[in-house]
């Protein structure tokens, strides 16, 4: 019975439209009547009033229902509701006035009620899409990342001036006061702390299970991603920020000196390279790179920062052929993914020369360190891969440190020997190494195979095998090995577990990205 009371609440989405639509007909055939000087049938002005009272009477009970489900402002509600009731209410008096013959009345209520309407369905609209749903098209959307002020004070919490203004512009309108989606809001500390329908919010000191970050890192057009791709996107380096925040405990009032507020910052601003817009970039030159079908978009929205993807579609072009491609758009280039290509050392001098590259895969490519070399003084780049890269070394640790920028680098699978690894990261503990030296915190999940693979051989490659891909086949993002499946006999590591779900969905859909 419950359940089929929870139904009947469900069914408000749909049966709303009902009086919407016979309220607003009934008024204009009344109006065309009367201009056209032919009256309205009896019989037609009786039906329709009655079902727009019917239909808003089911509309208003649906409703009541719905809201006992929660996850609405009160006063919202409660405005919506009384406007909702008064239009039912006078739907219900035009019906009578008309049944006893009182056109004046009838007029007159006929009009109360559709006035009654417009606030009535407008502030309906608010608590499913948002408050500035109806103007936002109007609106300045936010196109440039946070910036956190210069002059924080050692005394000011990091997320009340770093992390609350991400969430304003990305995240409140959605799961703020007036609108809690998925149960979810973030408008307040005590709202995030109590988490959403998926759970917490985030993992204190672990960025890799905290939702807030699988989300966002998912692809655009995932259904999970948030925000969506209809809304104005996080810059990588407030994502960054959000991560740092939360690696470093995500406390809500901690605070910092001004040294270590501003090393925080620096996840936040955009580096200086990247603060001068370069200007729309060529479209000549995103067809020509399209027509060797790499993909290119832009980093966020509004934007004319690049990520530029070339690691499932053109693993046979040369490096001569990849400058021509990549030097008209030199300005743009923001994140590159060479991975799984022929490109070799001979193209790294003029990235080297890319000053908004922040981002750079080579991951399971002949990279070695004479091309590495020209990344010394790169003033930008902050995240480089190149896991699976056989000609890595553990000479490749000296240039590496040289790097300025260099926040996160990937190294699993590549030449580099374990105890200089744990050594790096002694030398420079706020460097994030992934070494893939980091224990599978569960077995992985034979069951989750999507062919007829046995359990029994399942589990022994999964004791036996690492996974065979670097970067996720879904995403193109480095694999987290927490997230894996067994499929034709293979391990396939995922960045997450939403993008492992997509992959269980559909594997054909993304066996290009894992070669044969």
């Amino acid at each position: 019975m419950e359940a089929l009371i929870q139904f009947a609440g469900r069914l408000h989405p749909l049966l709303l439209h009902a009086p919407i639509g016979l309220l607003i007909g009934l008024a204009a055939l009344e109006l065309i009547s009367r201009l056209a000087k032919k009256p309205l049938t009896p019989f037609v002005r009786a039906a329709l009033i009655w079902l727009v009272a019917l239909s808003a009477a089911a509309s208003i009970a649906s409703g009541l229902i719905l809201a006992e489900e929660g996850g609405y402002a009160r006063s919202t509600l409660q405005l919506h509701k009384y406007l909702a009731i008064a239009v039912g209410v006078a739907a219900l008096a035009a019906a009578l006035a008309n049944h006893f013959a009182r056109p004046r009345t009838y007029g007159v209520l006929l009009a109360f009620a559709l006035v009654l309407l417009m606030p009535a369905g407008h502030i309906g609209s608010t608590m499913t899409h948002g408050p500035r749903f109806l103007t936002e098209p109007f609106a300045t959307r936010p196109t440039e990342p946070v910036v956190v002020p210069v002059d924080l004070e050692p005394g000011q919490s990091v997320y009340t001036h770093v992390i609350a203004p991400i969430l304003t512009a990305r995240c409140v309108g959605c799961h703020g006061s007036d609108r809690d989606k998925g149960g979810l809001r973030l408008h307040t500390p005590e709202a995030i702390t109590l988490g959403g329908e998926s759970g917490p919010v985030f993992v204190a000191s672990d960025p890799g299970q905290s939702e807030i970050l699988k989300r966002m890192l998912l692809p655009l057009d995932h259904d999970d991603r948030m925000p969506p791709r209809s809304k104005p996107q996080p810059a990588p380096t407030e994502v960054a920020a959000i991560e740092a925040w939360i690696a470093d405990g995500a406390s809500f009032v901690a605070t910092r000196s001004l040294a270590s507020a501003m090393a925080l910052a620096e996840h936040t601003t955009t580096p200086d390279a990247l603060s001068t817009d370069p200007g729309p970039p060529s479209a000549a030159a995103i067809h020509a790179l399209r027509e060797h079908f790499v993909h290119v978009e832009p980093v966020a929205a509004n934007t004319n920062f690049l990520v530029i993807d070339a690691s499932t579609a053109m693993p046979a072009i040369s490096d001569e052929r990849l400058e021509a491609l990549l030097i008209p758009l030199r300005e743009h280039v923001a994140d590159l993914s060479l991975a799984r290509t022929k490109a070799t050392d001979a193209i790294m001098p003029l990235l080297a020369q890319f000053p908004n590259l922040v981002r750079l895969d080579f991951s399971s490519t002949s990279i070695s360190n004479i091309g590495l070399a020209n990344l010394t003084e790169h003033a930008s780049l902050e995240t480089l891969l190149i896991a699976q890269s056989p000609n890595v070394t553990d000479e490749t640790i000296s240039i590496l440190k040289t790097i300025p920028r260099l926040s996160r680098v990937y190294l699993w699978g590549s030449g580099i020997s374990a105890p200089l690894i744990a050594k790096w990261r002694q030398d420079q503990p706020q460097l994030r190494i992934d070494a893939g030296d980091a224990p599978l915190s569960d077995p992985l999940d034979a069951t989750a195979s999507t062919d007829d693979t046995s359990a029994a051989i399942a589990r022994a490659v999964t004791d036996a095998l690492t996974p065979i891909n670097a970067m996720c086949p879904v995403s193109s993002k480095p694999v987290d090995r927490r997230y894996a499946v067994v499929h034709n006999q293979r391990v396939i590591a995922f960045c997450c577990a939403n993008c492992l779900d997509s992959f269980v969905r559909d594997p054909d859909r993304f066996a290009q990205a894992l070669g044969p």
